[in-house]
């Protein structure tokens, strides 16, 4: 066995790795994907936050992680390059108050039709917008790309913000 073989031999077993013939049972896939909407929010127990067909934004992504947080995503019937991912869990979760699943930027807050939503912009806003918020027993996020600020901020105040104010 030359030097390189027995390190790795070596460090497999210090790790607990073994070299069994036996087959490994890997960890689950906590994101299930769903074809339909009604699919999804019978796993998750809830309705997840959805726009409107007539808003612009298709649905092209349904799935929900851990069977606690609906994450669908959506594309818009305007412009191409623009995306949209918007999740939604109970509050009770144990995922808290920010499920937007963005680190590292620096969260404003701002009032939204009487709703404190936290918004941050990722790289300036070059690589997006990102907000979390909350309403009655549910949290909510929604991360865009391919949209400025103020296409955002459109989104937001007259799409999501006020959807749940007055579903949720």
């Amino acid at each position: 066995m030359n030097k390189i073989a027995a390190a790795a031999a070596a460090a497999a077993f210090a790790l607990g790795i073994g070299f069994t013939s036996q087959s490994v049972e890997a960890m689950p896939n906590p994101i299930v994907e769903y074809q339909t909407y009604t699919d999804a929010a019978n796993n998750a127990g809830f309705k997840p936050l959805v726009l409107p067909q007539i808003s612009g934004w298709s649905c092209n992504y349904i799935s929900v992680i851990s069977g606690k947080v609906a994450d669908l995503g959506f594309k818009s019937s305007y412009d191409n390059d623009a995306v949209l991912r918007v999740r939604t869990a109970r509050a009770d979760s144990p995922y808290g108050k920010d499920i937007s699943g963005v680190y590292g930027v620096k969260w404003q807050n701002q009032v939204i039709n009487g709703t404190t939503v936290s918004i941050a912009s990722i790289n300036g806003g070059a690589a997006g917008w990102v907000a979390h918020w909350q309403h009655g027993s549910y949290v909510f996020s929604a991360q865009a790309a391919g949209l400025n600020q103020q296409q955002f901020m459109q989104v937001l105040t007259y799409g999501l913000v006020d959807i749940t104010a007055h579903y949720y």
